[in-house]
């Protein structure tokens, strides 16, 4: 777990250990994930331990889509480009989010995964920050067939990371 001064674990409010907890779930695609180690196990526990709610987990571990991540999600299935690529199934798909950030853009890629029966997605979305610049959200998610796949490798080219299944990066779009 964390360490605060002189070793000693920094205290975490069940609102904290909870959303960390939901954290881990969501990157490790519940620790079904096949890149998922135990030390993912490990801070669960720790988080358990530290007071998170398994209520909450339970209850928005399964949450739904919004209804702009739908609009969004029926966006990228008319619009994803399929592929194949060393007998994988990949989709690839880039969105304009309009001015603002829209956060959740991960369950969409997860969802566009299942849904279109892909091996791979990448999903890439622009927005504009307060200061109008332009900015590329890259996620990308594999299912357990693409094994050879590590997207945490593809994303840090960007300064990104995350998991060989689940991965995401951030950049300034160039001027």
């Amino acid at each position: 777990g964390g360490q605060g001064q002189e070793g000693a674990p920094l205290p975490l409010s069940e609102a904290e250990a909870t959303l960390f907890a939901l954290g881990i779930r969501a990157d490790t695609g519940a620790l079904s994930y096949p890149d998922t180690t135990a030390r993912d196990g490990h801070a669960l526990v720790w988080l358990m331990e530290a007071g998170a709610s398994q209520h909450a987990i339970a209850e928005f571990g399964h949450a739904r889509l919004s209804a702009a991540q739908r609009d969004v999600l029926s966006t990228a299935l008319a619009q994803t480009e399929r592929s194949v690529h060393e007998g994988l199934q990949v989709g690839r798909v880039l969105l304009d989010s309009g001015k603002e950030f829209m956060a959740g853009m991960a369950a969409v890629a997860e969802e566009l995964l299942q849904l279109m029966g892909l091996d791979v997605v990448l999903l890439a979305a622009t927005h504009e920050n307060a200061k109008q610049q332009v900015y590329l959200s890259l996620i990308g998610r594999a299912s357990a067939r693409a094994k050879p796949v590590d997207l945490n490798a593809l994303m840090r080219r960007w300064e990104g990371g995350g998991h060989r299944a689940a991965a995401a990066a951030a950049a300034a779009a160039a001027a």
